[in-house]
């Protein structure tokens, strides 16, 4: 997988996986940016109960396939990722809804796991970790630190981790960092931009401090989650540095998080 190939091409090679620097324990080692690209072209066209782990810092944005995002609506990945304390980083320009480092997920575990990345969105709901996520999906030891555009004079939905929550999440020890917004757009969120009606999502110990950029509207954004009416929200021992318009969870100041304060409080 080397040359000038797009991600869709890249996506189209028969690979296989005995092509993995190493799989261990049922979990496929990647450690390497074309371990990456095998492993996300493996779930994309069907073997979505896969799992990772990474062995190395994974840079996409410095990659020809810029765009590589791990699901699809039709394959949406359902197994365990693990980050292993190592950092994906991505530098994304996308017109497709539903993008993200995971673009569609389904029951998935994404864990120990940090990303790094500046994102053009040209339609609704992307998410700095998942586009969409489906089922009963867990996110813990997660950080994401982005700088999120959404392109729209109109709502975005756009989110710090999640785009759109069709399921029922649960995010344990994580934190959103960045900025989000762009003047003339709206409806935002820390954490997910948009909870369905029938969906629950809930944060036990995470933080976010993002912020939206400067003449982004924040009528109709929420710090950590936006929901439908009967999508249920939860939030246990969260904190926020900035109101991303409406408030939720508890305010902590600048010098409160660079004391150490929010981080006894987390633990």
């Amino acid at each position: 997988l080397n040359g000038t190939m797009t991600a869709e091409e890249a996506l189209a090679v028969d690979v296989k996986p005995g092509v993995f620097s190493t799989v261990e324990d049922g979990y496929y080692m990647l450690c390497s940016q074309n371990d990456f690209y095998i492993f996300t072209h493996l779930v994309n066209s069907g073997d979505t109960k896969l799992n990772a782990k990474l062995c190395t810092d994974i840079d996409l944005s410095q990659s020809e396939f810029k765009n590589l995002m791990i699901g699809s609506e039709s394959a949406p990945f359902s197994g365990v990722f693990d980050g292993q304390g190592h950092t994906v980083a991505y530098n994304y320009e996308t017109d497709k809804f539903y993008s993200g480092l995971f673009s569609y997920v389904n029951g998935a575990t994404i864990r120990n796991l940090c990303v790094n990345g500046t994102a053009i969105a040209y339609a609704q709901h992307f998410g700095g970790l998942i586009g969409q996520s489906q089922g009963n999906v867990l996110v813990e030891n997660v950080i994401v630190d982005a700088e999120i555009t959404g392109m729209l004079n109109t709502s975005t939905g756009d989110g710090g981790m999640i785009g759109y929550n069709l399921g029922n999440v649960i995010f344990n020890n994580c934190a959103t960092l960045g900025t989000l917004g762009h003047p003339g757009s709206h409806w935002y969120a820390g954490f997910v931009g948009w909870a369905e009606n029938g969906s629950s999502t809930t944060l036990n110990n995470c933080y976010t401090t993002l912020s939206l950029t400067e003449g982004t509207d924040s009528g109709t954004s929420f710090t950590f989650v936006k929901a439908a009416a009967s999508g249920v929200v939860t939030l246990n021992n969260c904190y926020y540095l900035n109101e991303i318009g409406a408030a939720q969870g508890i305010k902590m100041t600048a010098e409160q998080f660079a004391s150490g304060e929010v981080c006894y409080k987390l633990n």
